[in-house]
C-alpha cells in the first residue's frame, strides 16, 4: 500500500473538470479511500453532494498563514 498524497481536513483544487466540477474549484479532503490507490472523497465548495476523485487530478491549496 501507498502512502496517500493527501489526508482528510487537506483544501484542494480541481487541476481538471471532475464530474461536472469546473476545474479550479477548491474543496476539502473527507476521506481517503484506503481500497483503491490514490482515491479521495472530495466536497467541493458550493457543491451540494461530495465527489469521488483520484489524486492526479487534484492539487494541493497552501493555506496561508495566519498572523497572531
Amino acid at each position: 500500500m501507498t502512502t496517500p498524497r493527501f489526508k482528510v481536513g487537506d483544501r484542494v483544487r480541481a487541476r481538471t473538470t471532475i464530474r461536472g466540477v469546473p476545474a479550479g474549484t477548491l474543496g476539502t479532503i473527507r476521506r481517503v479511500v484506503f481500497s483503491a490507490t490514490d482515491l479521495y472523497d472530495v466536497q467541493f465548495d458550493d457543491q451540494p453532494t461530495h465527489h469521488v476523485a483520484l489524486g492526479n487530478e487534484l492539487e494541493r491549496v497552501e493555506e496561508p498563514e495566519v498572523a497572531p
